[in-house]
């Protein structure tokens, strides 16, 4: 974690992805290393992945959705928390995918951070998938 502090992440352009149960501070560390970002110099964005999908079905709604996507691209660091702690349905999903994809592709000037549920990993778990 101390190392995540320093920011050298950010300017190495590396994802981060912070995986556990519930309750073991997932959520702290990444508003800690938010404050850290912020403390840099750096915008930061710290969203649920839930409201993320709601606020972008609403852009959808109203014709802004173009607007909204290049909105979230423009910090340096975007916190999408409770990844996979609810179900998607499958607009939600299509809705998230331009976000994460452009942050993993470096397509937008930040970072991705998710914040997970270990037990999200169990399909990915077969050696098939890996």
């Amino acid at each position: 974690m101390l190392e995540l502090a320093t920011g050298r992440f950010l300017q190495e352009g590396r994802n981060v992805i912070l995986l556990g149960p519930p309750g073991v501070g997932k959520t702290h560390l990444a508003i800690a290393l938010g404050v850290a970002t912020a403390e840099l110099g750096h915008r930061v964005y710290f969203t649920t992945a839930m409201d993320l999908a709601h606020k972008l079905a609403k852009a959808v709604d109203g014709n802004r959705l173009h607007r909204e996507l290049k909105y979230l691209m423009q910090p340096k660091l975007l916190i999408l928390d409770e990844v996979g702690y609810l179900q998607f349905d499958a607009v939600q999903a299509s809705l998230l995918f331009p976000v994460t994809e452009g942050f993993v592709a470096g397509e937008g000037d930040g970072l991705l951070f998710l914040v997970a549920l270990a037990d999200d990993l169990e399909p990915y778990s077969e050696p098939s998938l890996l």
